[in-house]
């Protein structure tokens, strides 16, 4: 390998140059155990420098390379027993995330070579802790987040041949999962991509996105709701109004893992603020829906379905304190008035629930959520 190393910093011929780029990445792809000698080649500094090459067929065959080895490197730095020798250079990492822009002042990328970055991109974050928060910053998610919600026109450059439209859906696809293996790195840039999606568009990908986006998405919205980083995420949803709806849909998917990981988000809503069980069971019966769950014969889904049942049994105490509370507070005269209960937009619409649906209002109103867990148990 120190050979082929030698000989792709000194050839200057584009045509053995793209030729020992693809030998390098096919060794590197393919080996069972590379030792610490090819790290201390200088291999990486080696293909940043290729990268530099004016010819895009040079370029496509080094980021290609450039990505096996920062892969394999990636995955050897979760080791307890790891060698600085296989860290990430600053220079490899700003050339994967020069390689993701869109829209800049500089020339434009080979939409090839922006494909090679992304899938490196998103198979490090999903495969090393390590490496991974390297790359879970703002800057990469709004890369990847341009690569994501421009047209396909957007991407080719002037002059230079289009790909076929799958190829620029597969680069969506794969901004849309690295984004979300960003997510579960560092939750709390959930903020900054879903208010560039926009509350509309993420529904709308949930219902309409191909498979893999799909399940990237609820992923990311689990991850925001598990780590409860977003504060306003509870009045941006009730306001949406396909939001219940597309996790509805996501119940009848065809995948396995999505439908559990929709279990899993009004698990996730429910824990978050136990009004959720009042809103969706009025809007889309939902305890009704678990009937047809139950007869699921997947174990993933079902494991998903146990999960939300001890999670609802786990909340059922704080409403009938909820209800008590309201009890006492009628009993003293005090009429319903709880002036720390309106301080959202959701608190204001639990409270419109409440007094439609019960003339004097008041928490007294959650007493029909435990008469429909009662009646769907």
């Amino acid at each position: 390998m120190s050979l082929l190393v030698k000989m792709l910093k000194t050839i200057k011929t584009p045509g053995i140059k793209s030729r020992l780029c693809s030998v390098v990445g096919l060794l590197i792809r393919h080996s069972t155990v590379i030792e610490n000698e090819l790290a201390e080649t200088r291999i990486c500094e080696v293909l940043v420098e290729t990268m530099r090459d004016k010819i895009d067929k040079v370029r496509r065959k080094a980021i290609a390379a450039l990505g096996e080895y920062m892969f394999y490197a990636a995955t050897q730095l979760d080791d307890e027993q790891v060698d600085p020798i296989w860290e990430l250079s600053y220079e490899s990492i700003q050339t994967i995330l020069r390689c993701l822009r869109m829209n800049t002042q500089e020339p434009a990328e080979d939409d090839v070579v922006r494909f090679y970055a992304c899938k490196t991109l998103e198979n490090i974050c999903a495969q090393s802790n390590s490496a991974g928060h390297k790359f879970a910053t703002l800057e990469t998610i709004n890369h990847l987040l341009a690569i994501f919600l421009s047209p396909s026109q957007n991407f080719t450059r002037p002059g230079a041949p289009r790909q076929a439209p799958q190829f620029y859906e597969s680069l969506k696809v794969s901004a849309a999962v690295a984004l979300s293996h960003i997510c579960g790195l560092n939750p709390q840039l959930f903020h900054s991509i879903f208010e560039r999606i926009t509350a509309p568009v993420y529904c709308n990908t949930l219902t309409e996105g191909s498979p893999r986006v799909q399940q990237a998405f609820i992923t990311m919205l689990n991850l925001a709701l598990t780590a409860n980083v977003y504060p306003k995420i509870n009045d941006i949803l009730l306001a949406e109004p396909t939001f219940l709806g597309s996790l509805m849909k996501l119940h009848e998917h065809q995948s396995i893992v999505i439908r559990g990981k929709c279990l899993l988000t009004f698990l996730l809503l429910f824990k978050l603020d136990f009004r959720w069980m009042s809103v969706v069971q009025n809007q889309q019966k939902f305890f009704n829906m678990l009937d047809r769950v139950l007869k699921d014969n997947y174990k993933y889904v079902q494991c998903c379905l146990l999960c939300l049942i001890d999670g609802i049994l786990e909340i059922v105490p704080t409403i009938f304190q909820t209800v008590a509370q309201e009890l006492q507070t009628l009993v003293k005269g005090q009429g319903n008035e709880m002036p720390h209960l309106q301080q959202s937009e959701f608190d204001k619409f639990m409270a419109e629930q409440q007094a439609t649906q019960l003339r004097k209002g008041g928490n007294l109103f959650f007493i029909s959520v435990i008469l429909d867990l009662q009646t769907n148990q």
